[in-house]
């Protein structure tokens, strides 16, 4: 984002340009004591600096199967990726960021390991017109990243990345993360005459992740009716496959817990020179598995006699309970948030995809496509709070949005803009209040920070709006916009040549909102040089009574930053 009036090279007053002593031909400009990007410059850095980073990949996959009877089989599959990283990072000791310290280095080795071991035993057997596959198995999945680093400082030779060449040592670090996942599971399918399905699935799921409730049980049953293969349907022209199915089942999730949440964790030091440790956060030992019931029920066709025309339509009913959640704890307790298993979740939903051969040869074959998603998300039941004993109001943890039960999870909640004030070109926002010395205007302190937990907490309030020239003073509310599309999804184009492929895909999304943080950084009021701005800017309040939606420039002013 450095800005384009600062040049690359240094000059003197007079406007000549300035010798490098150290490298030869001309010394480029650092910027010292510049409002922005000081100590450094882009080129000057990928010219004078060294950054180098290797990795070394390698993946296997070993199978094995034996026959043990026609309709009996074993199979055994393990398939395992290391992987290291290492980077090499050379500071120059003359110029930019480590020039105080006289250069510096950094190395870091990052190696990752991870194995799948699946013992699996399958059936397989007709009689007459029904089939019957079944399996049992176990699997092992195991993942570990190691992780050091190192600096040095002081450089002997600005041209070696060994720290061997350094002489002042600065701070190391060094991790292990890791976790295990064991399973157990069955599967049962049965077909009439290719004609009539049925699935049944269970398993058993424990992980490392969670400290007391490592394991959880679940389940799924599904059932499938091949229409096209009835009479009826038989010799039909145009519908030559018609496929209804629906399933019920459960699934579990454990994204987003970390590596070892039911840990109490320190952060360990020295005092004195002996040993000492930081309290950092309370572990989470209750925590376990989040789980979601899943409905699902749908449709799959192919239409006319060359069967060009393809596609499926499916209605999803997913509920989750248990939600992995973060919930605000009382101060006193050193913590501020303990994750737990609390509220409710459902996502409801169509998905579709419609395919056709718009040209078909022997050799050659042209195809489009067009699948999407129609969405709706609902927090049913918001988590438990320890610090008020009831369920939680609303959640804003993540930033623009709020969480709140009724709502979905990607409602924006934020301070709305109110235009700029044309007679002085401020910026204002809008402000709800309750006007506690009844004079009709909002006065400062009045102010409501958070619009929905004020309602709830105060039902039949009067409230009132206004705007106000201080960011900090505007009410954060539900702006009524969500991140979430009406419906979204892709356009396909693929082609196909005596056995070569070529496809090219097109995403879409229509509705919803979404931030654009880049835009807003580039329209920011910081300290002039400090920052690119958009060409926006230019539509900038000069005189009262302009009117405009950008505010006045200032530099910096304190209440004009926002």
């Amino acid at each position: 984002n450095i800005p384009s009036i600062y040049p690359l090279f240094l000059f003197f007053s007079s406007g000549n340009t300035i010798a490098d002593p150290y490298y030869g031909g001309l010394q480029y400009d650092y910027g010292v004591g510049r409002g922005f990007g000081a100590l450094t410059n882009a080129i000057s850095d990928a010219t004078l600096d060294k950054d180098r980073r290797y990795k070394h990949e390698m993946n296997s996959n070993f199978f094995l199967e034996a026959t043990i009877t026609p309709w009996l089989k074993f199979e055994t599959r393990l398939a395992g990726q290391y992987y290291n990283n290492s980077r090499d990072l050379l500071n120059n000791p003359f110029y930019g960021s480590s020039a105080s310290q006289g250069g510096s280095i950094f190395k870091s080795k990052t190696e990752l390991f991870s194995w799948n071991f699946l013992q699996l035993l399958r059936f397989n057997k007709q009689f007459g017109e029904h089939n019957i596959e079944a399996l049992a198995a176990h699997e092992n999945n195991y993942y570990q990243l190691k992780y050091l680093s190192g600096s040095k400082s002081g450089l002997i030779n600005p041209d070696i990345p060994e720290f061997n060449n350094a002489t002042v040592q600065n701070g190391t670090s060094s991790f292990i993360q890791d976790y295990a996942l064991e399973s157990f599971f069955g599967q049962i399918t049965y077909d009439y005459n290719n004609k009539y399905f049925l699935s049944l699935t269970g398993r058993r799921d424990g992980s490392s992740r969670f400290l007391n409730n490592k394991w959880d049980n679940f389940y799924s049953a599904g059932i499938g009716w091949l229409v096209s293969r009835e009479n009826f349907l038989m010799d039909n022209n145009i519908v030559k496959t018609l496929k209804l199915k629906t399933s019920y089942g459960t699934v579990g999730d454990q994204a987003g817990v970390g590596f070892y949440p039911g840990y109490n964790v320190y952060n360990p030091g020295n005092f004195m020179g002996d040993i000492a440790t930081r309290f950092d956060r309370a572990g989470y030992p209750d925590l376990t598995w989040e789980r979601a019931n899943v409905f699902q029920a749908g449709v799959e066709f192919t239409l006319l006699k060359n069967r060009s025309i393809s596609g499926s339509v499916d209605f999803y009913n997913k509920k989750t309970d248990n939600l992995i959640f973060d919930s605000r704890i009382a101060p006193s307790t050193g913590n501020a948030i303990s994750k737990v298993n609390s509220g409710e979740l459902t996502n409801q939903g169509i998905e579709f995809a419609l395919n056709a051969d718009i040209f078909k040869r022997q050799d050659f074959k042209l195809s489009v496509g067009v699948n999407g998603e129609m969405l709706k998300v609902n927090l049913d039941k918001m988590p438990f709070d320890p610090s008020t004993g009831m369920d939680k109001i609303i959640d804003v943890s993540e930033a623009s949005f709020g969480r709140s039960a009724g709502r979905s999870l990607y409602d924006f909640y934020m301070r709305e803009y109110a235009g700029v004030n044309s007679q002085t070109g401020a910026a204002q926002w809008y402000v709800n209040y309750v006007d506690n010395n009844n004079n009709g205007a909002f006065d400062a302190g009045e102010q409501i920070a958070s619009l929905y937990e004020y309602q709830v907490n105060n039902p039949g309030a009067s409230i009132q709006q206004g705007t106000t020239e201080v960011y900090a003073q505007a009410t954060q509310r539900y702006v009524d916009k969500t991140a979430i599309p009406d419906v979204r999804g892709a356009f396909n184009l693929n082609a196909e040549f005596k056995g070569f492929f070529v496809g090219a895909q097109m995403l879409y999304s229509f509705g919803g909102y979404s931030y654009d943080g880049a835009y807003a950084t580039l329209m920011n009021n910081g300290q002039i040089g400090g920052n690119n701005w958009h060409t926006d800017i230019l539509g900038r309040w000069q005189n009262p009574g302009d009117i405009t939606d950008v505010p006045r420039l200032s530099s910096n002013r304190a209440g004009d930053t926002s």
